[in-house]
């Protein structure tokens, strides 16, 4: 039987005249309070429903209570602070939201929920545009609605990146990215960038551009986040954009000296991303082609640097939303203070390097093999290749060389740094990332010299020999996909 079924029976009762026992009566109003009683963790049957998206069962609870005078108390919070309109909010149940909104008056609805959120922040939390819809359609007032920490819906959509919510909540009342909240004075632009959401960051500034300008309480505008938690190729649009429309306003931006002093551009300077914005030639020539300061390479300054490496490590410790923390770039602070932390990074890299030294080593014999062991064979009277003249195998033999070349620097560099890096600890990341580009050119060299030996010994068969080369040329693409996965998983 289903559970609005029982309810109905609850409070329909059969029918009796007026003449019989008084004490009918009385069994209806004891089941109308039983439909209003709570459990040890406070909830009510309508909390349950909610929890369920049980829609009938809340239409039936209505018809119930309707006119009992504990009517108005099953809506309210629970004991850990949930009403059913923010548990249906949280649990992702749009048509109960919207039922529970019509049947009753949504004006005097209790709304809240734990840490001072409303049932929008929970909507934004769950990622359900559709509540997020009803509920400022029917309570448009709660998009200005914050939290214990002064943290609006907005705040939450821009943490969490919830990028549609986000424009919804700014077409809606954009003067919510203005505000600021409790803790530490940051704005959602300033947690979209913290969190590396580009999206969410061109949103809020199309809406409300002078926001650009705000600072938190320790005077560090949104610029001294994005540049962490962005990767290069965004940070490069990020600069470019900017370029076309108010160079002077970046300039501005990234020259800006928080309370310790420090610039975005100091943050790229002196921070771990400097590995991740060096690697990134385009965006570093953009930046010093339009005197926005150049990047320092091999300069040290150790003030600035603690500096950097400490409002880092402090964000990336204490900065979270709704137990979300903040783009794992800040929690990638190599700060080397002293030997035990130095010898326990250094372990952590070696292994690192040891199995990226493999990946090369391996590449480097099979493309060392395959230069011997030629496809098509030799001509056993001059010992040269019988597919010397095909130009296919011309690739091969080009392409195999290039990898075994690549190869062997990886490999030089990676001795290198496994000589040498207790002296070279500060620069140890950039070694091995350039090793890991050499090693990844030496794997593409090899995956076209493979089709292209394919393909020179199989040309007899011309839609074989395309078919298999086809095959082996798909890595490439089989490649982008895979990093457009990780990159998407590594924003959730």
């Amino acid at each position: 039987m289903a559970i609005s079924a029982i309810v109905k029976i609850l409070y329909e009762p059969p029918n009796f005249s007026q003449d019989e026992d008084l004490e009918k009566n009385l069994e209806a109003t004891r089941v109308r309070q039983m439909l209003t009683m709570r459990d040890d963790q406070g909830n009510t049957a309508l909390h349950k429903a909610a929890r369920y998206g049980q829609v009938e069962v809340l239409r039936e609870l209505m018809k119930a209570l309707n006119s009992h005078h504990h009517y108005f108390s099953i809506f309210s919070a629970n004991k850990s602070g949930e009403t059913p309109l923010y548990i249906a909010a949280i649990e992702k149940y749009p048509l109960f939201v919207a039922e529970l909104l019509h049947t009753c008056n949504s004006t005097s609805m209790p709304y809240g929920g734990p840490h001072g959120r409303t049932a929008l922040h929970a909507a934004v939390m769950a990622g359900y545009k559709r509540t997020t819809e009803i509920l400022l359609k029917e309570k448009m007032h709660l998009a200005k609605e914050t939290d214990d920490k002064r943290r609006t819906p907005l705040h939450y959509a821009a943490h969490l990146g919830r990028r549609p919510i986000a424009k919804l909540l700014l077409e809606t009342d954009a003067s919510a990215a203005y505000m600021t909240d409790e803790e530490t004075g940051t704005t959602a632009l300033h947690m979209a960038a913290w969190r590396g959401h580009i999206g969410v960051m061109e949103d809020i500034i199309t809406y409300c551009p002078g926001c650009r300008d705000i600072v938190d309480k320790n005077g560090r505008n949104y610029l001294h986040f994005a540049i962490v938690a962005l990767e290069p190729t965004q940070f490069t649009i990020l600069i470019k954009g900017y370029i076309i429309s108010e160079e002077i306003s970046l300039r501005n931006l990234l020259h800006q000296k928080d309370v310790n002093g420090s610039t975005p551009l100091d943050v790229i300077n002196f921070g771990p991303t400097h590995l991740r914005v060096k690697s990134t030639f385009l965006a570093a020539s953009i930046l010093k082609a339009h005197g926005f300061g150049r990047l320092v390479y091999g300069i040290s300054d150790p003030k600035m640097e603690k500096l950097v490496q400490e409002m880092l490590k402090e964000i990336g410790d204490k900065a979270e939303v709704a137990g979300v923390p903040v783009h794992n770039s800040f929690r990638e602070c190599f700060v080397w203070k002293d030997d035990g932390a130095k010898g326990e990074k250094i372990e952590i890299l070696n292994k690192a390097t040891n199995a990226h030294l493999l990946v090369a080593t391996l590449v480097a014999t099979v493309t060392f093999t395959a230069a011997f062991t030629v496809p098509g064979g030799y001509k056993s009277e001059q010992g040269t290749a019988t597919l010397s003249r095909d130009s296919a195998f011309k690739a091969f033999i080009i392409t195999d060389t290039l990898a075994f070349v690549f190869s062997l620097l990886a490999i030089a560099l990676h001795f290198t740094v496994a000589s040498e890096s207790r002296k070279l600890v500060q620069y140890l990341l950039e070694y091995i990332q350039v090793a890991d580009y050499l090693t990844c050119l030496a794997m593409a060299a090899m995956v076209i010299a493979f089709s292209t030996g394919t393909y020179a010994v199989l040309e007899s068969s011309s839609g074989f020999a395309i078919a298999a080369c086809s095959l082996g040329i798909s890595f490439f693409p089989g490649l982008i996909i895979v990093t457009l996965i990780l990159a998407w998983l590594s924003t959730r």
